[in-house]
């Protein structure tokens, strides 16, 4: 097993702590907004990693280094839940259609742009603001598509192109990079969810919950 292949299992082990974290929020009795929009993390990250996990090993990794974004994002908009006055009244805007980026944070006068919700993350996580600009890259079409498209052959002085759905020109090294980045990623909104799962510890149920409206049946991924 090559470390990409060991890093991939670390990623799959993931799984089990995501869903003890649902286990955790889906408490009979609880009914925070909040308990919603985390749960919708949960899944999500499940999502994103099975789907680079998947992709990855199929050899497939100019489509899954997409999911590192994705996977950023999850941690960035969830953390905007620590950036605002009213941590309630945040979820109960985003789980009703409320963009993000339409909500300023909690003085007022900065809009959480993923920019500013990447210059607060990078706080504490400098190497998001690398993370986040080099997989911003590989949205859109550039230099990156092509060049894992073609390589040199300097000994008869040409430049050989590879037309194939599968990655034959992607060093090692770059798919350890993005696997590492997608366990960091995880391992970041794991910390988000053990801070809610904390503060519930020590939160009253807001006046307008329903009691058990959290409550649901956790499945295996």
């Amino acid at each position: 097993m090559d470390k990409t292949d060991e890093l991939l299992q670390q990623l799959d082990d993931m799984d089990k702590n995501l869903l003890e974290y649902s286990k955790r929020i889906m408490k009979p009795g609880t009914g925070f907004h909040s308990d919603h929009l985390s749960i919708g993390v949960v899944n999500r990250s499940l999502y994103l990693n099975y789907g680079f996990t998947t992709l990855m090993r199929s050899k497939n990794y100019m489509t899954a280094v997409h999911l590192v974004r994705l996977h950023l994002d999850n941690y960035l908009r969830y953390s905007a839940l620590w950036l605002v006055e009213n941590p309630e009244e945040f979820s109960y805007k985003v789980i009703n259609g409320t963009h993000i980026r339409d909500i300023k944070e909690r003085t007022g006068k900065n809009f959480m742009t993923d920019r500013y919700l990447v210059t607060q993350a990078a706080l504490n996580h400098e190497w998001m603001t690398k993370v986040y600009e080099d997989s911003s890259g590989f949205v859109h079409l550039s230099f990156r598509h092509v060049n894992t498209s073609r390589k040199v052959d300097f000994e008869n002085n040409r430049i050989v192109w590879t037309v194939s759905k599968f990655d034959k020109n992607v060093p090692e090294e770059s798919r350890e990079e993005a696997t590492e980045c997608m366990l960091e990623i995880t391992r970041c909104v794991k910390d988000l969810l053990e801070g809610w799962c904390r503060s519930k510890e020590n939160t009253q149920m807001p006046d307008n919950a329903q009691p058990g409206s959290a409550y649901g049946v956790i499945e295996n991924p």
